[in-house]
């Protein structure tokens, strides 16, 4: 189940889980659509057994807000902040961790600390105590995009038998 906090018009923030399959729903069209779905590219896409089931995941979204449905065809009204898609930034139809982003910037100042060290001349000790913190750093972000991404893997290639 993931949480997400929602706001109405009163700014009142409540929280809506979604099941795991519902999830799995809401990822594949933030990832493989230009913000619009039909119920058979669902079914098809997540390898859903009928076009029922999609089209119940697809109505809790909905219901939910975070889809509107016209014709039969579903866009993403926005991305609100559902739990897990909180972690990523969505470019295009791409869902980066931001940690990655923080490893970029981690990434860009050890190389021009390297680079300043190496002009300055400085001792080998002052070396050390500059990338110790940064290779550390580094290493966390790292990890934790590893973590994201093969979570979000195992999301969208779930097993379907829980629908």
């Amino acid at each position: 189940m993931a949480p997400f906090l929602d706001s109405d018009t009163s700014g009142y923030k409540q929280s809506i889980t979604l099941s795991t399959s519902t999830l799995r729903v809401y990822l594949y069209i933030l990832e493989k659509f230009n913000d619009r779905v039909s119920v058979k590219a669902i079914q098809n896409g997540l390898n859903f057994s009928s076009s029922s089931t999609a089209h119940f995941h697809l109505r809790k979204l909905v219901e939910y807000g975070l889809l509107d449905e016209n014709r039969g065809i579903y866009y993403i009204r926005r991305t609100k902040k559902v739990d897990f898609v909180t972690n990523f930034v969505r470019i295009k139809n791409k869902l980066i961790p931001k940690d990655a982003f923080y490893f970029g910037l981690v990434l860009i100042a050890s190389v021009l600390g390297i680079y300043y060290f190496c002009l300055k001349h400085v001792g080998l000790l002052d070396l050390f105590v500059f990338l110790a913190p940064s290779t550390i750093a580094a290493l966390f972000f790292i990890k934790n995009t590893i973590d994201l991404v093969s979570m979000k893997r195992r999301i969208l290639e779930g097993a379907t038998k829980t629908e």
